[in-house]
């Protein structure tokens, strides 16, 4: 990667703050990925939001959400929309990664 590569990539990429694996060794984690990414929130998520985020988390595609919560699938993506906006997530993974790392949802079973 050269000089004018990195200077395009997004801050958030750039700082790493530690983290500690099972074994009790230092791993780096992106700042996005840390507690302190609550913060970053653009808006409180609504319970529905939050339990749409958890099927996410869980593996579920948003026809099996739409399915669980009884809900559209176009609800289901506008959900979806709303909390990659609000957690400034540029995808679902990343969404999942700011959402555990946040302690907004648990780790699936």
């Amino acid at each position: 990667m050269n000089d004018s590569t990195r200077e395009t990539l997004p801050n958030r990429h750039a700082k790493v703050t530690p983290n500690l694996d099972q074994e009790g060794l230092q791993q780096p984690r992106p700042e996005w990925a840390s507690s302190d990414s609550v913060q970053r929130l653009e808006g409180p998520l609504t319970a529905r939001e939050i339990q749409v985020l958890q099927a996410i988390v869980n593996g579920a595609s948003n026809a099996q959400i739409s399915t669980s919560l009884n809900i559209s699938q176009e609800t289901v993506k506008t959900h979806v929309k709303n909390i990659l906006q609000k957690l400034q997530a540029r995808d679902r993974t990343q969404a999942v990664v700011i959402a555990l790392g946040a302690s907004l949802v648990s780790f699936p079973d």
